[in-house]
C-alpha cells in the first residue's frame, strides 16, 4: 500500500519495519534503565563514604586510616580514598 505526500510516493512501514522500531526502542530503554541504577548506586556508595567519613572522624583522629577503612569497604584505590577523606573530614 502505498501513500502520497507531496506528490511523492510514500509506502507504509511493513511490519518488520515496526518490529524493528520498537525492538530498537526496548533496547534503547534499557539502557536508560541501566545507566538510572548505575547513577544510583553510584550516589549510594558516595552517601555511604559521607557518613563512614563523618562517623570515624569522631573516634579516629588519623586521616590515613579513615582512608584505608573506605579502600576495605568500598574496594577504592588509595589515592581514591585519600580524596575523599579530604573532600569529607571536617575541621
Amino acid at each position: 500500500m502505498f501513500r502520497y505526500i507531496q506528490g511523492k510516493q510514500l509506502q507504509w512501514p511493513t511490519l518488520h519495519d515496526i518490529m524493528r522500531t520498537l525492538f530498537s526502542q526496548e533496547v534503547v530503554w534499557e539502557i536508560e534503565r541501566h545507566n538510572i541504577r548505575q547513577k544510583g548506586r553510584q550516589e549510594g556508595v558516595e552517601a555511604g563514604i559521607v557518613v563512614l567519613v563523618n562517623e570515624l572522624q569522631k573516634y579516629v583522629s588519623d586521616p590515613v586510616a579513615v582512608a584505608k577503612s573506605l579502600m576495605n569497604r568500598f574496594g577504592l584505590p588509595e589515592e581514591d580514598a585519600m580524596k575523599k577523606v579530604q573532600q569529607y573530614w571536617k575541621d
